[in-house]
């Protein structure tokens, strides 16, 4: 439904949205009660696929699990070297450090800030706006876990869930453990981070963590300064747990803005002088609480209420003209209470989850061509049970409702205000095959939404309103794990109706606008293996393969933006001594459409492999880790994008860093 407005509603009060959907899901829903097996017990806890702790997988989804060790053996210095091509995940990087990155599964590249929905312990990071989740806002220090959900979960989490989700698990205190890590490294590269946490015997626990980091970066005009505050306090009894969170990062940089194919061939690092007073500046506070609540043997209760404010200045200039300073804030409120249960039966667990999720957004941008405004509501009833048929089958099933109301207005586009709002209903089907304890098969077909975001609805196709994303998933999948040997491969196909994307030539004047592509496709495969070829060495593999096009429209048959065909990753883990380990790792990934470029005018950007490689020595409680990126010097582009030069539309260039290296130096006290 579109209403137009001539003037603006007055909010309600937030603490209403609190209390009404708590009180409706309590009124009719049930759900999962706790595990009696120990942390001792459980070989890995996962939460992504029915949003609460089990001791296996038992949906019929793939999910791709990264343990605080694998990441410790890979010697990242930020979150997106660990993810880059692991599970189908495909990273476009602007600076090279993480800071201006965002991440994409299954084939999205410009809006996958939109399609790829990113978690931290279950909260949101994607943005109801197209700036992308703040990937450096968690320290990779403390995460103790990374779970890629690979398709579709639009039933279970709702918008912006189409292409899948990465839950990032933040480490829970234990016994009393201190530690402290300095690094240094190339482009003037330094930074320190240290944590303190604990758990009582009588059930207080509680971690606190600082980081700090500032570089020069690759580039000229692109230095960064990052410092984040993060602590978490609970308390943990018989039948369940409740905490608070509190987060602090504050996120300095200058922005060198990008390069022609003569700029590059000249330097590489250079920023030319349009870019000289650009920045971005942003501040982020988070405060979250939450409970755990077992009500019976079979029944329990989780919510989770958090409050994100961010605040950013920045300025933003174009080769014809230069920028001016300009200011952005954003508050996100959001609820996520929901029941679960786990009742036996002869043949197992029947799980079911039934849940609301409220989230209230408030967005204003204040440039010199005026202000753009929305108080946005987004809401979804959603259920999923996994029915167990067999001892050996499983059915999964799942329904969400979600409803978007938007209330916004803009200086130039709809200067009198609007009113946008819509719904959609997702279904999800489907079942999982386990014959025996080494396979598991699986078949999925789940629904999707995404809403618009604030300024793609701001900046529109003449004469349109856009309409809401609506896509289907089908996907396929098989698993194998013996000992140290695995191996998985999922295929897929995934649908969409209404894709919200930038295309050339539609807006005023010829310039590019927000639209509808009526329908676009993802066809895909992905391979995984892992190979314990001794008890010292262990054996890598992933590779991705989608075809990723437009399949109406007046750009039917072409390739989507910045989606890379081909991805390929082969890594191994090699402890000569039990004090040394070694780590290597080639990533290649083949050439992608520049971001833009739908309508194919120019070439495509190259593809490239990197090599890395990591060392690290422990000697009691001290670790020292050293690792080389890009060891042969590749020169390439993750990033690059269609612009106009005088007449002519030509291709524009993020470079990636050359060969570089970090050194660090870690302290644990336990």
């Amino acid at each position: 439904m579109i209403q137009s407005t001539n003037s603006r509603k007055v909010g309600k009060s937030p603490s209403l949205h609190f209390i009404a959907p708590f009180v409706i899901t309590l009124s009719f829903a049930v759900s999962l009660g706790a595990q009696e097996k120990s942390a001792l017990e459980v070989e890995e806890v996962v939460v992504s696929d029915i949003r609460s702790e089990r001791s296996e997988v038992s949906t019929p989804a793939s999910i791709v699990i990264i343990g605080r060790e694998e990441i410790e053996k890979s010697g990242a210095a930020h979150l997106t070297e660990v993810l880059r091509a692991r599970g189908g995940v495909q990273v476009s990087d602007t600076f090279g450090d993480g800071t201006g990155a965002s991440v994409s599964v299954r084939g999205f590249g410009e809006t996958s800030n939109a399609n790829t929905l990113v978690l931290v312990d279950g909260r949101k990071l994607n943005n109801n706006d197209i700036g992308d989740p703040d990937l450096n806002s968690i320290p990779l220090n403390d995460i103790e876990r990374i779970e890629i959900v690979q398709g579709s979960a639009g039933t279970l989490f709702g918008d912006q869930a189409v292409g899948g989700v990465i839950n990032i698990i933040t480490r829970r205190p234990e016994k009393l453990r201190a530690e402290i890590n300095a690094r240094a490294g190339s482009y003037s590269r330094r930074g320190g981070h240290a944590s303190l946490s604990q758990k009582l015997d009588n059930g207080v626990y509680y971690r606190l963590s600082a980081e700090g980091s500032e570089t020069d970066n690759y580039r000229d005009h692109n230095e960064s300064n990052l410092r984040s505050l993060f602590a978490t306090a609970g308390y943990e009894y018989a039948t369940g747990d409740v905490f608070v969170e509190l987060q602090n990062v504050d996120e300095r940089l200058e922005t060198p803005g990008a390069l022609f194919a003569d700029e590059v061939a000249a330097d590489r690092q250079q920023s030319v002088s349009n870019f000289a007073n650009d920045f971005a500046n942003t501040e982020t506070n988070v405060q979250r609480v939450g409970i755990r609540q077992t009500i019976t043997d079979w029944l329990s209760f989780e919510a989770e209420g958090t409050n994100r404010e961010v605040e950013s200045e920045f300025v933003l200039s174009g080769r014809t003209f230069a920028g001016t300073p300009s200011d952005q804030s954003r508050h996100l409120i959001g609820f996520t209470p929901r029941l679960i249960v786990a009742y036996p039966t002869r043949n197992g667990d029947l799980l079911l989850t039934v849940g609301h999720d409220l989230e209230l957004f408030d967005y204003n941008l204040s440039t010199v061509f005026g202000n753009q405004d929305n108080e946005q509501k987004i809401r979804g009833t959603y259920f999923q049970a996994v029915v167990p048929v067999h001892r050996k089958l499983s059915l999964t099933i799942g329904a969400r409702n979600a409803k978007v109301e938007n209330d916004l207005s803009d200086d130039f586009t709809f200067p009198a205000g609007i009113e946008i709002d819509d719904s959609e209903f997702l279904t999800e089907l489907g079942f999982a095959f386990r014959p025996n304890d080494a396979w598991r098969f699986f078949a999925r077909r789940d629904e999707s939404v995404r809403f618009a975001k604030v300024d793609e609805y701001l900046d529109p196709e003449p004469g349109t309103i856009l309409r809401t994303q609506t896509g289907v998933s089908y996907e396929l999948g098989a698993e194998w794990s013996n000992g140290g040997h695995n191996a998985r491969v999922v295929a897929y196909r995934l649908d969409i109706d209404d894709e919200i994307a930038v295309v050339p030539g539609v807006g005023f004047f010829g310039f590019p606008a927000n639209t509808n592509l009526p329908k676009t496709r993802r066809d895909g495969l992905i391979l995984s293996v892992g190979a314990q070829v001794m008890d010292r060495l262990r054996i890598l593999g992933d590779y991705s393969y989608v075809d990723a096009r437009v399949e109406e429209g007046p750009v039917q048959g072409n390739r989507v933006p910045l989606v890379a065909e081909h991805i390929l990753r082969l890594a191994g883990e090699y402890s000569p001594a039990p004090e040394w380990r070694l780590f290597g790792e080639i990533q290649y990934v083949s050439d992608k459409v520049f971001s833009g470029d739908f309508d194919r005018q120019l070439e495509t950007l190259s593809g490239y492999t990197v090599v890395n490689l990591k060392g690290d020595y422990r000697y009691q409680n001290v670790t020292v880790e050293a690792r080389v990126n890009n060891v042969f010097d590749e020169e390439y582009s993750e990033f690059g994008a269609r612009a106009t030069r005088g007449a002519s539309e030509v291709p524009s260039f993020f470079p990636a860093p050359e060969r570089n290296f970090w050194l660090s130096v870690r302290l644990d006290f336990d």
